[in-house]
């Protein structure tokens, strides 16, 4: 209310609205919610185009109508659909190190770091009606599902086009095509054949059930076939007695580790595109807030894995200088109790270990890496 305070004493001031409609204004916000300058025009006290002109005067940023402006459809993937609605706002065009935001309240300073924080680039605000901002947001990101998970080389689908759906398969994953356009400085050995992890997804991911999951509301960045990866990279970490998986962004690259025997294998390589819809999928699964991008969180998902077997993950989201990076520790209840012949002891190890467990003093060092 405060932010509303100060812009309807400027509009009194510049004798744009009377201290009277000011009131009426504040009224009907504390009752309805809303922003103060929409409701405002929505009562008839001041002229759309009169208040963007004096918003731009008094924030020093242009005035933009969105109705007259050709965006590029290639500028909406650096914004996801959620961050968008979340701060009304809308990416209209990028030049360099610099992308142009429209946006409703130019002196937002937590939206700018946010996206500054999320793509890397310098923000340059532009200020648009915030009608005009939501109906662009419905016509950019109805279409934007098809956007997010491209194959590199292929041209941006036209914004728009709903009825086209986002078609992912096995060879999506792969890194082939990534070298020219990206150059991966990371270790990918051992990346994952392609066949047997689309054999593993269509597979056996039937047999698995999320037992607690928030419900999605961000349809267009998380879709069947991110599902089908995150479910197939949770289903063969655990069926590999996997005890940590680590999904990383990097500036050129996105990549998924699993922790096996206390050592970090680079299982899989992923196009960087798809980098946010896995994220937001993990965040759905972990009952974890999909718009919250700049403070870590830590969540749980719980799996039915077939038959009577349930997995327990713990999820930790941390931001990075590239991204969210997540890492998964699985619980494997079934397993709690371990025979000590399990261990991996051979047979005399074994006769001195219990011989040193049956002594009234002294201790046992356990040792080695984590997992």
């Amino acid at each position: 209310m405060a932010m509303s305070g100060r812009l309807g004493a400027m509009l009194v001031s510049s004798g744009l609205i009377t201290d009277d409609q000011l009131k009426k204004a504040l009224s009907t916000q504390k009752t309805e919610g809303g922003r103060l300058g929409s409701i405002l025009v929505k009562l008839g006290f001041v002229q759309e185009d009169k208040l963007m002109t004096f918003l731009s005067k008094q924030y020093g940023v242009p005035y933009v109508d969105l109705n007259k402006f050709q965006i590029n459809p290639a500028v909406i993937k650096h914004i996801p659909s959620d961050v968008a609605q979340k701060y009304r706002i809308m990416p209209i065009n990028r030049s360099g190190a610099t992308i142009t935001i429209a946006m409703v309240d130019p002196s937002n300073i937590f939206a700018i770091d946010d996206i500054k924080f999320m793509t890397g680039y310098n923000v340059e605000a532009v200020v648009a009606t915030e009608g005009a901002i939501v109906e662009t947001i419905k016509k950019y990101y109805g279409g934007a599902k098809t956007i997010v998970a491209q194959r590199p080389g292929s041209a941006p689908s036209v914004a728009g086009r709903e009825d086209k759906k986002m078609t992912l398969d096995a060879r999506d994953y792969s890194m082939e095509g990534l070298k020219e356009d990206e150059d991966d400085t990371l270790d990918t050995g051992g990346v994952v054949e392609v066949e047997d992890f689309d054999n593993l997804v269509h597979g056996a991911v039937e047999d698995l059930e999320v037992v607690e999951e928030q419900q999605d509301t961000v349809s267009s960045e998380v879709e069947a076939p991110i599902i089908k990866l995150v479910n197939g990279i949770l289903l063969r970490a655990a069926t590999m007695g996997v005890s940590d998986i680590h999904i990383e962004p990097y500036e050129k690259s996105f990549r998924v580790r699993y922790r096996l025997d206390g050592s970090l294998h680079t299982v899989m390589g992923l196009p960087l595109k798809i980098k946010n819809a896995v994220i937001s999928r993990v965040k759905i699964m972990s009952s974890l807030d999909i718009a919250e991008r700049r403070l870590p969180q830590d969540g749980r998902i719980k799996l039915k894995m077939g038959g009577k077997k349930t997995m327990d993950f713990r999820v930790s989201v941390l931001p990075t200088l590239f991204g969210e990076k997540v890492v998964m520790r699985l619980l494997d209840k079934s397993n709690l109790q371990l025979d000590m012949t399990k261990l991996g002891f051979g047979t005399d190890q074994i006769t001195l270990l219990k011989e040193a467990l049956d002594r009234p003093y002294g201790m046992v060092l356990v040792t080695g890496p984590t997992g």
